[in-house]
């Protein structure tokens, strides 16, 4: 595993007082699994990450807490739950993402930490379209634009992740008005009060919505265009986020029989598949390197696609 300098949850004694510097070692070891989930993915970094909130919970439950830090400990517990709920969502552990949601969800409601309780509704929804579940997407994402006081770059975030949710539903004529709204509201552009984390709302997740509400319509080769020219913007230091992106892609090409740019893809998957550890971008690839052995596929693209199969075997 991995050395990512990280607690291993033993730590101090559970009756030992919280103080300043236990909650800004939270945050600095929050950091540390963030800079790891960019270059590696969130395999090996959600098993730190939930062992450190394992530790944290037990004390919160058990170690006195001066009263003017209760709430800056309860929010930065519930910012590593959210955290450890993503990377778990990226090692495709998705019951145990689901159930540490929950709990920081808890945490942060108990410390008024609207901002971070919105990013793991957010979470939430995702997850709720990753594994199927447009209705359940559907259902926090209404329930949040129903609460309004959202910015305009929050507001558009969770109207495109409905527009993808009504996509999953065969919705296609409300899924692009949805999105256009929220096209709408993305171009109205950011404001003061925005949480930090909102900066990846920016053309190219929205370019992702907009390619998976294609592909959910069955037009995967403007998908496929899609994906390529976000992946073009992406910036090759952020790994997990270039190997996820290629892996939509190569995903697109195949079910639009594009055989010629689907090969190409193939290399420039490789050296991920060897690098990162995503469950989640794995769980796709292995999906469509399926397809690709269909009947039709170029010789090339199936030895390409054993090829890669054998690489995520040896991981």
């Amino acid at each position: 595993m991995l050395d990512m300098g990280v607690g291993d949850g033993r730590g101090p004694s559970p009756r030992e007082p919280v103080d300043d510097d236990y909650i800004a070692s939270l945050r600095q070891q929050m950091r540390r699994l963030l800079d790891i989930d960019v270059q590696f993915g969130g395999n090996e970094a959600s098993v730190q990450a939930v062992r450190l909130f394992r530790a944290a919970h037990r004390r919160v439950g058990t170690s006195p807490c001066p009263p003017r830090l209760r709430r800056d400990l309860h929010s930065a517990v519930g910012e590593l739950a959210e955290i450890a709920g993503w990377l778990l969502y990226d090692a495709d552990r998705q019951d145990a993402a689901r159930r540490i949601n929950l709990e920081a969800l808890h945490y942060l409601r108990w410390a008024g930490d609207r901002g971070v309780e919105l990013l793991t509704l957010q979470n939430m929804s995702m997850q709720a379209e990753y594994v199927n579940r447009p209705d359940e997407a559907l259902h926090i994402v209404d329930s949040v634009l129903g609460s309004g006081g959202l910015s305009p770059r929050l507001e558009a975030l969770f109207l495109a992740r409905g527009a993808h949710a009504l996509a999953q539903q065969g919705r296609r004529r409300e899924a692009a008005r949805a999105f256009g709204r929220a096209r709408s509201r993305y171009l109205d552009g950011t404001r003061d009060g925005d949480p930090t984390w909102a900066y990846w709302v920016d053309d190219r997740q929205f370019a992702w919505f907009e390619a998976r509400i294609n592909a959910e319509a069955g037009n995967h080769g403007k998908a496929a265009e899609i994906f390529h020219d976000a992946l073009a913007a992406t910036p090759k230091h952020r790994v997990r986020a270039f190997y996820s992106r290629t892996g939509y892609l190569f995903e697109s090409l195949v079910d639009c029989a594009d055989w010629r740019q689907a090969e190409e893809v193939v290399p420039r998957l490789a050296p991920y598949v060897l690098e990162v550890g995503s469950g989640r971008t794995e769980s796709i690839l292995r999906a469509t390197l399926a397809r690709a052995h269909r009947p039709g596929t170029p010789a090339n693209l199936r030895d390409g696609a054993a090829h890669l199969r054998d690489l995520l075997d040896r991981r």
